[in-house]
């Protein structure tokens, strides 16, 4: 298990690991990776009850959770809560769990950020929901979990204009396997992006760790794009 905001006293923030089983919900196997969930949750002392979990849709939406809202919301990459005891979570694997806490106002967040929400700028969008709660941007922190570093993702140049828009640049992009191909830095992309919005660079935490390079996470491109299995990150403050 990973930590997140561990120096901030009134958050809880935690990533499951590959160890703790999967925890996305899926008509096949939706029992099991909820009790898996229910386990995770449990040992972080967080109720079920109070957890509301985001199936995510690789989209730009950003949802306002509170205590009535469901357990689960289905077509939303991003949630935020105003309210202690009300603790969020979605899934990833490969894709960053971006986390934010506004420690002033006291507003917590979570993000689902592959490269299509990193393109539709869902790290933007979410800080413009905590801003329209009444949160300053200097008063925003963030964590970036673990996600597919840039020397294992590779996409096709051609795609990745195609796709990417404003972030097709060079600075984000080193030489491919081929002619055809680069690897693509979607981290650079995330920090960049949180400075265009105002929160402080020195706000801003990396934990560094790859997914495709380190099997203590799901990774679907290591598993061949099969995204079956994939980590539970979950926020909340404490009531």
């Amino acid at each position: 298990m990973l930590s997140f905001f561990t120096n901030h006293d009134h958050v809880r923030a935690h990533l499951s690991l590959a160890g703790d089983g999967n925890m996305k919900l899926r008509s096949e196997d939706s029992e099991q990776s909820k009790q898996n969930q229910i386990t995770f949750l449990e040992k972080n002392g967080i109720a079920y009850e109070n957890f509301h979990y985001a199936q995510v849709a690789h989209g730009p939406d950003v949802l306002h959770v509170t205590s009535e809202s469901p357990h689960v919301i289905t077509g939303v990459d991003a949630l935020i809560a105003t309210e202690p005891g009300v603790f969020l979570g979605l899934t990833v694997a490969d894709c960053f769990p971006v986390l934010f806490y506004d420690d002033v106002e006291r507003i917590v967040g979570v993000a689902h950020a592959g490269w299509r929400g990193t393109v539709k700028e869902i790290i933007i969008k979410v800080i413009d929901a905590m801003k329209s709660q009444g949160s300053q941007p200097e008063n925003i922190f963030i964590e970036l979990g673990p996600g597919i570093s840039q020397a294992n993702f590779e996409f096709h140049y051609a795609e990745m204009i195609q796709e990417f828009g404003q972030y097709s640049q060079d600075k984000y992009i080193e030489r491919g396997s081929s002619l055809d191909k680069i690897f693509i830095d979607l981290q650079a992309i995330l920090m960049d992006q949180v400075e265009s919005a105002g929160v402080p660079i020195k706000n801003m935490k990396y934990c560094g760790e790859c997914t495709f390079a380190d099997e203590r996470y799901f990774s679907a491109r290591r598993h061949r794009g099969d995204s079956h299995s994939a980590m539970l990150t979950v926020i909340g403050m404490s009531s």
